[in-house]
């Protein structure tokens, strides 16, 4: 349900929910406080959470029927360790490929948020910039948002080496 439900939805429902019913938190605006940027926040991350939470039980589940979780069993390996140290590095690898896409997707889809919520970030920046005809503005955030691709790419690969020995970034 996390991954199907859309962005402007989810955070018109928190509004609504924790915001106008029980006056949690403030339906909109920009301040000093955290509170201004709990609802923002979860209305933004909950899709790449569930997805996160989606791929890693398979992973997980998938990796628990190898023969290698068998043999670690049977040499009397504790479960915990059996998670942490065979379970867990085999499971994570398909989590940091789509961390990338994940990162540039929730910086470049925040501009719905920041419409519903108020909230002056570049998201509404580069919006208004494309509504008032700001090629020089649109081309410099374009490019900015390609940079943030490469970059969280170039972590994913470190990741990898990171996530698994096996893989070297330099030969």
């Amino acid at each position: 349900m996390g991954i199907t439900i859309p962005v402007f939805i989810l955070g018109a429902l928190l509004q609504y929910a924790f915001a106008v019913k029980l006056n949690w938190f403030p339906t909109s605006g920009y301040g000093d406080e955290i509170k201004y940027t709990i609802l923002p926040s979860i209305a933004l991350c909950f899709g790449s959470i569930a997805t996160y939470a989606r791929y890693m039980r398979s992973n997980v589940l998938e990796v628990l029927n190898e023969d290698y979780i068998l043999t670690a069993k049977a040499k009397g390996v504790s479960g915990f360790n059996v998670i942490r140290k065979h379970v867990f590095r085999n499971a994570i690898l398909p989590i940091i490929t789509i961390i990338a896409p994940q990162i540039v997707g929730i910086f470049t889809g925040s501009f719905i948020i920041e419409s519903m919520y108020s909230i002056p970030g570049l998201g509404s920046y580069f919006v208004n910039s494309i509504t008032a005809r700001d090629y020089p503005m649109i081309i410099g955030t374009t490019i900015f948002y390609a940079f943030l691709f490469l970059v969280s790419q170039l972590v994913v690969d470190v990741l990898y080496g990171i996530a698994d020995p096996r893989i070297k970034i330099i030969d």
